[in-house]
C-alpha cells in the first residue's frame, strides 16, 4: 500500500508535464496585421501582403512543439500580429526579443485561457523579420 501512495505524486507530476508540451495547431490564416514596437505611428497595425502572410504562416508552422505553461509574460512585444482565419476566429502572436537576439513568442489562439510559448533563435527571429519586410 505505501508503494501505491508513493507513486501517486509521481503519476500526477507526469500528467501535469504531459500537458505542458503541446502541438502547435495553426489555423488557415486569411489576413494579418503587424504592429512593430516601439513605433507608436504603427499603432493600428500594417496589413501583411499575400506573400508576407504565406511566409508568416510557414514560419509559425515550423515551431511544432510549444509549452502550454506561461508565466510572467513581458509587457511590450517587439512585434505583435493580429491574425484572422477563414472562420472569422481571431488569434494574436506576440514576439518578445531578448538582449542576446533570440526571442520568445506567445500565440493566443481563440478561446484558450493561456497562450502557447515557443523560444526561437536569433537567426529564426531574423527570418521572421525579413519575411514581413522589417529590418533586423
Amino acid at each position: 500500500m505505501p508503494a501505491r501512495i508513493a507513486l501517486l505524486p509521481l503519476s500526477m507530476g507526469l500528467l501535469l508535464l504531459a500537458g505542458c508540451a503541446q502541438q502547435l495547431e495553426v489555423h488557415q490564416i486569411t489576413s494579418a496585421q503587424v504592429t512593430v514596437q516601439p513605433d507608436s505611428d504603427d499603432a493600428s497595425g500594417r496589413a501583411l501582403s499575400g506573400d508576407q502572410l504565406t511566409a508568416l504562416t510557414a514560419w509559425i508552422k515550423t515551431h511544432t512543439h510549444c509549452s502550454g505553461m506561461s508565466a510572467d509574460i513581458p509587457q511590450h512585444p517587439a512585434l505583435q500580429f493580429q491574425l484572422q482565419d477563414s472562420s472569422g476566429m481571431s488569434d494574436r502572436l506576440s514576439v518578445y526579443e531578448h538582449t542576446d537576439g533570440a526571442a520568445t513568442f506567445y500565440l493566443y489562439q481563440g478561446e484558450r485561457l493561456a497562450p502557447l510559448r515557443c523560444h526561437v533563435s536569433a537567426a529564426d527571429l531574423a527570418r521572421l523579420k525579413s519575411a514581413i519586410g522589417q529590418a533586423p
